[in-house]
């Protein structure tokens, strides 16, 4: 049986070009393992919320210590002013003075106060929602991981299968053909082979001379495209 060399090398090239789709695959898959982009962004997201809580819970604490200690301070000149032990008149009107301001001073904290306690509400809302999404997404991955390694083993089975296909093929190849797919086979970016159609080489879509077109019809000895270089194959 007449062996067409072309025939041949386009089989091999077939199988290359799976192999190196498996190979790829599964190194996306490697690279995916072990780690989930978005549990990275929804644990930024806990950790942005959590920061954020932090300075409004401290200024709410602040702002109540504040509070209770002039609050001491109020009690302490209404039990002074109210004591009797003060007779002087402008010393206790001093003193009513001193409590007024001690209480628009308080009313004001109380007012800060109220506004921070509604602050520090919207951020706690906003840490229990990011602890939910993380959560989520979390859980996600465990499924999303599982799925990659179940492909992860399967594209390996196949990748063994296809390279072992790959061995039996290329041991049918004259040697001499196959260093010139190997050589070619970088330069033509793991594209050696071309079909050639109707309308000329399928790779490069140049139309060919007669001659060429009965050499590789023939396929009795490697014909290269004039135009791209590449071993051409029929149809």
């Amino acid at each position: 049986m007449q062996v067409n060399p072309a025939a041949q090398l386009y089989r091999l090239q077939t199988l290359d070009l799976n192999i190196a789709k498996l190979r790829a695959r599964l190194k996306q898959i490697d690279d995916l393992l072990g780690k989930d982009e978005e549990v990275v962004r929804a644990a930024a997201q806990r950790d942005a919320a959590s920061e954020s809580y932090k300075p409004l819970h401290a200024r709410a604490t602040d702002l109540d210590l504040e509070i209770k200690t002039l609050a001491e301070k109020i009690a302490e000149s209404e039990a002074a002013l109210y004591s009797g032990a003060t007779k002087n008149a402008k010393a206790l009107q001093e003193l009513q003075a001193e409590v007024n301001a001690l209480k628009r001073q308080e009313n004001t904290l109380q007012e800060t106060l109220m506004d921070v306690m509604m602050q520090v509400d919207t951020a706690s809302t906003a840490i229990s929602d990011a602890e939910t999404a993380l959560t989520t997404a979390q859980e996600t991955s465990v499924i999303r991981q599982a799925d990659l390694q179940a492909e992860k083993t399967k594209l390996e089975g196949d990748l063994a299968t296809a390279e072992t296909k790959r061995k039996d093929q290329a041991a049918k190849i004259d040697p001499a053909a196959l260093k010139i797919y190997d050589t070619l086979r970088p330069r033509m970016k793991g594209t050696p082979v071309a079909v050639l159609g109707p309308d000329g080489c399928m790779a490069c879509h140049v139309e060919q001379t007669s001659i060429i077109n009965q050499q590789v019809r023939m396929g009795t000895k490697i014909v290269y495209c004039e135009s791209c270089g590449r071993i051409l194959a029929s149809a």
